[in-house]
């Protein structure tokens, strides 16, 4: 045996790098590499569990060596008994006469060290040789690079676990992520990302971005916020619009965007990731406390103007009746006396519904017949449908039936959808009325083949006093119908909404809450 006994630092470095990981290959390159230098029968390495682990997540590896290398034949095999360091402790053996047997036989073991703690043991026996201080240093010599080759894998795979949790945490938000480059491109986004940007189709703005590269698809104040943060700037763009497409429903998205700048040592920003959240319910109800607000002044407004009308209107009716007496009925002028009743009726019925508008009633519960007030309904308006070729079906469940609050006001509702359905089908028609059983109450579908309504006047159609009828001599073209029905759905905890097609027609949808 050579006076100088060493491993070539080249090999064991090459030996590393070689492979990713300690495992069986590896043990088998490393003990060739020994053993040019060191004979023995048995290499083992076993690495010890962390503090945090469990015994069971020890790692063992053994090879034996017979007529090695000529032949180079492995077999592994479990070491046995082996003589193990505590961590913290001075190397001795635990079993003093363990270690005098083996060291008859020869058998070296060296710790493997990592910040004064060990971490593990690589071990050689031999039947036929002893080893010596030699054979110990250069084991030795070995000893470090392994060991900082084992902790290396350690992290490696605490890098990857860490990895894994946090695509699964990103995965598996309730927000959406996107993340760009320093170019502005899209790399990746979660699913909650792609679920905010899918349009009426089911396809996803955020793929066909990354896939296309077309930025004339994203809105534009998301484009200019993406812009910002690729400067540098952390920025909040709030209230995007994203369009749908749903041409039929008109839903509306609405998202917020935090633009997060990343940038490298230099202080340059390499990559943005963009948070994204839903706020359309928000939205929603931003909305809905706007049209009660306003609702409510307008109510105020115009009981305060019906009361200030109703009291010299009493003083013209009256003057006017006495003044009529003093005409008799063929007089060639009666005829603008009818005109004056006519449009003294009509402005009394305006102040009338202007007062109910605002006017708050307490109402018992009782139940509430969707098949009995229809049918009631379908009398009131029997002219009206007959006038116009229009056909009533109904398609109502027997037992659509709730217990709610202003039975008589839920059928002036029902009434002013049905003439707005009737008046939308001058010319011959269908109107079909539909019930929706839900856990919380029932839905009542109004459906007309009429003209339909333009969308941008749908956002009016609830508004006082508004209407598109253009023969204003009609009580029913007061343009109140509407308004008050939604107001009166509001104070019940009850729903209104509409969809319509131009010329294909619209329909209504009213939500009716069981007051049990």
């Amino acid at each position: 045996m050579a006076n100088t006994m060493k491993i070539k630092d080249e090999n064991i470095l090459s030996l590393i790098s070689s492979h990713s990981g300690v495992n069986d290959n590896f043990l088998k390159e490393l003990g060739e590499l020994i053993h040019r230098e060191i004979p023995f029968d048995s290499l083992t390495l076993q690495i010890f569990p962390e503090e945090n682990e469990i015994a069971s997540s020890a790692k063992e590896l053994a090879i034996s060596s017979k007529d090695f290398p000529k032949k180079k034949t492995y077999a592994l095999y479990p070491s046995e008994e082996l003589l193990v360091a505590e961590p913290e402790e001075e190397y001795i053996p635990k079993k003093k006469e363990k270690a005098e047997k083996k060291s008859k036989r020869g058998f070296l073991e060296i710790p493997l060290k990592f910040k004064d703690k060990i971490i593990g043991t690589i071990n050689l026996s031999s039947k036929q040789s002893i080893y010596t201080d030699r054979e110990k240093k250069c084991l030795e010599s070995i000893a470090k690079p392994i060991t900082l080759f084992i902790e290396s894998e350690k992290l490696t795979q605490k890098l990857k676990e860490a990895e894994e949790s946090y695509e699964k945490i990103i995965k598996s938000s309730g927000i959406g992520i996107i993340f760009f480059d320093k170019d502005g491109k899209c790399r990746d986004c979660n699913d909650r990302a792609r679920e905010i940007f899918k349009n009426a189709s089911k396809k996803c703005l955020i793929d066909e971005f990354i896939h296309t590269g077309r930025k004339d698809i994203l809105p534009e104040r998301f484009l200019n916020g993406l812009k910002k943060a690729l400067n540098g700037e952390l920025n909040i763009v709030d209230s995007i619009k994203l369009d749908t497409g749903d041409q039929q429903e008109k839903k509306e998205k609405w998202i917020t965007s935090t633009f997060l700048p990343v940038t490298d040592d230099k202080n340059k920003v390499n990559k943005v990731v963009c948070i994204l959240e839903d706020i359309t319910n928000e939205k929603v109800l931003e909305h809905k406390l706007q049209e009660a607000e306003k609702l409510a002044a307008t109510g105020q407004l115009a009981a305060g103007i019906a009361h200030e009308i109703n009291n010299p209107l009493s003083g013209i009716k009256n003057a006017f009746y006495i003044l009529e007496k003093e005409f008799p009925k063929d007089h060639p002028k009666r005829v603008f006396f009818d005109i004056i009743d006519k449009e003294l009726n009509r402005v009394s019925k305006i102040v009338l519904q202007l007062l109910d508008f605002y006017r708050v009633k307490e109402d018992v519960c009782e139940k509430l017949d969707i098949a009995k007030i229809v049918d009631e309904l379908k009398l009131i308006i029997s002219g009206k449908l007959k006038s116009a070729s229009v056909e009533l079906k109904t398609k109502i469940d027997d037992t659509a039936r709730v217990i709610i609050s202003s039975v008589n006001k839920i059928k002036q509702v029902f009434l002013a959808i049905m003439i707005n359905a009737i008046d939308s089908m001058p010319n011959e028609g269908e109107l079909t009325i539909v019930t929706r059983k839900s856990e919380n109450g029932i839905y009542v579908d109004f459906i007309d083949t009429g003209c339909g309504i333009p969308e941008e006047h749908i956002k009016d159609i609830f508004k006082p006093f508004y209407t598109t009828k253009t023969d204003r001599s009609k009580y029913a073209s007061l343009g109140l119908g509407l308004s008050i029905a939604r107001a009166t759905l509001d104070s019940i905890g009850g729903e209104i909404s509409i969809t319509s097609v131009v010329g294909k027609g619209t329909k209504f949808t009213v939500f009716l809450p069981n007051k049990l």
